[in-house]
């Protein structure tokens, strides 16, 4: 991370919700909701478990500072380091709600409709980071890495570009459907819209840079 109170933010996001289940994991229940089907059917788990899901903003915030360090193009990312350090935040604050989720529903369940919460946050971070797509420079960790991109800077740019609109229209879709349809709805709209938002930038990376070529 490229400014010292990004990565102070970075671990402090990461600690608080290990923190917070600290202070209630004995007012628990002995199984706490872990996964929500597509028709709202709730999954329960070992209270035990719940660990996994709050260390993982921890586990993050060190990756997020430690792979800059070690990326072949580390030197890229002065060009890119607020935007790259806006991702972590995002990130980890994302993580931060998902946890609150769980915790909240362990102690109050069925108080929010869990699935269209999560296609609303979903939404609102493809949203943010498809604005931050195109600002991202050639790197190994961020954005579309295919083979091309990393070869050519203009193939790279032009993929980062067409994948940031098409994940701020997938985040704006994913909005809309999490307000105005059912669960099951927006499961099937998401998978189509994903799978459009990641095949379409790997195939005209590829077409892009055979032009480039030519």
């Amino acid at each position: 991370m490229k400014n010292k109170n990004t990565r102070i933010w970075a671990y402090i996001f990461g600690i608080i919700p290990i923190i917070v289940l600290a202070c209630v994991y004995t007012h628990l229940p002995e199984q706490v909701p872990m996964h929500w089907g597509i028709n709202g059917e709730v999954e329960y788990s070992a209270k035990w478990q719940v660990w996994m899901p709050f260390s993982l903003g921890v586990i993050l915030a060190i990756l997020f500072d430690v792979l800059p360090k070690i990326d072949p193009k580390r030197k890229n990312y002065e060009k890119f380091g607020q935007y790259y350090d806006l991702f972590v935040i995002v990130m980890l604050v994302f993580l931060m709600i998902m946890d609150g989720i769980i915790l909240l529903e362990s102690f109050l369940p069925g108080t929010i409709s869990v699935g269209k919460v999560v296609f609303i946050l979903i939404g609102i971070l493809f949203a943010i980071l498809g604005n931050i797509m195109p600002k991202i420079k050639t790197n190994f960790y961020m954005g579309i890495r295919t083979p091309w991109a990393l070869t050519n800077s203009d193939v790279w740019n032009k993929t980062q570009r067409l994948a940031g609109k098409m994940m701020f229209v997938v985040g704006l879709i994913s909005i809309v459907s999490g307000i105005l349809l059912s669960e099951f709805v927006c499961f099937v709209i998401m998978m189509i819209s994903v799978a459009c938002m990641t095949i379409v930038p790997l195939v005209m990376s590829y077409v892009w840079y055979r032009k480039f070529e030519r």
